[in-house]
């Protein structure tokens, strides 16, 4: 129980941090205040998936046995590119207007997204490790 709960707490942040990180390996300054805001933005909009569509999904993947590494890894990658283009496009709508949220819901951003996503699912089961053998 406190694996999975350590692993929707963590698995989450994942995506900005992951982010931040590929920033930092390609020369660009993050900074502090970077850092600050792609884990806000990874909470503000990760704890609401995790929780909407983690939970259940989390659920049925036990109920069903399917615990493996790569069905998490699939899971999350479909969630995170599903779901990145609409919580892209509602915050730039947000900050920047209407037609800049469309503009983002249409380019190629969403492959960050299935990336991101296969990220976070891949490292809530490394941190749930749920179980194999369900007795």
């Amino acid at each position: 129980f406190f694996r999975g709960m350590l692993g929707f707490l963590v698995a989450p942040l994942a995506p900005g941090l992951g982010y931040a990180l590929l920033l930092m390996l390609t020369g660009t300054s993050v900074g502090a205040d970077g850092l600050r805001f792609f884990l806000v933005f990874s909470a503000l909009t990760g704890y609401p998936i995790a929780i909407v569509f983690g939970a259940p999904a989390y659920t049925f993947l036990q109920r069903r046995g399917w615990n493996g590494p790569l069905v998490y890894l699939a899971v999350g990658s479909v969630l995170g590119g599903l779901l990145f283009k609409p919580v892209l496009a509602f915050y730039f709508a947000g900050r920047r207007g209407f037609s800049e949220g469309l503009v983002h819901l249409f380019d190629l951003d969403h492959l960050w997204g299935f990336a991101m996503g296969a990220l976070s699912g891949l490292l809530f089961w490394l941190i749930a490790r749920p179980k194999v053998d369900r007795a």
